[in-house]
């Protein structure tokens, strides 16, 4: 999401093991199949909350994070990308997923779509909701934001879905958008599994 937490928030001392783990948990390629490209993964990988949601998490080390490639299926979508993080043990993933996958979790994910805006493209927030999830082997929620996307003499509807997964030393965040229509609810559910078992298999 976006970058950085307040006071109280995770060191960070990443170590080799960590940023394996993180990088393990991402989505591939062969996960989407066929038709789909990619543009490559940012250089930095954005913070798991933002200033609008920052609980204290003092206490809890990360040693490592990694963000996917941004998948795409067309110019409309949808778009899937993911960041993973790996804290030092389970008890601290524990406490980040306690105190970071909650509603207000919905407002960092709204900040992420509008804060999408550049190259001409406005976004504006209409709605967001908690999306209910079927059981998985982790720890899950899911988020939903609606809104619109404005260029000169055109508007249309952009849907942004957020999967959020917790298990033994791991939390990774999987985002979906399209245009004009939300993204399958069976596409994602497909991929929030594959990646539910890397988590649950460490």
């Amino acid at each position: 999401m976006l970058a950085g937490t307040a006071g109280g928030a995770v060191a960070t001392h990443p170590t080799a093991a960590g940023k394996a783990l993180a990088r393990g948990t991402l989505l591939r390629r062969s996960d989407l199949g066929r038709g789909w490209k990619s543009t490559p993964a940012p250089m930095t990988v954005a913070g798991l909350t933002c200033p609008g949601f920052s609980p204290p998490l003092s206490g809890v080390v990360q040693t490592g994070s990694a963000i996917s490639p941004t998948f795409e299926a067309g110019s409309t979508g949808p778009f899937a990308s993911q960041t993973a993080y790996e804290y030092a043990s389970a008890s601290e993933e524990g406490t980040v997923w306690r105190e970071v996958a909650r509603p207000h979790l919905l407002t960092c994910v709204a900040a992420s779509l509008v804060h999408s805006t550049g190259g001409g493209v406005h976004f504006k927030v209409h709605s967001k909701r908690l999306v209910a999830l079927p059981s998985l082997p982790v720890h899950a929620m899911g988020y939903r934001v609606v809104g619109t996307a404005s260029v000169p003499n055109q508007t249309v509807n952009v849907y942004l879905d957020v999967v959020l997964l917790g298990g033994g030393t791991a939390v990774t965040e999987l985002s979906f958008s399209s245009f004009l229509r939300p993204p399958e609810r069976a596409f994602e559910l497909r991929l929030a599994r594959i990646v539910a078992g890397r988590v649950a298999a460490g």
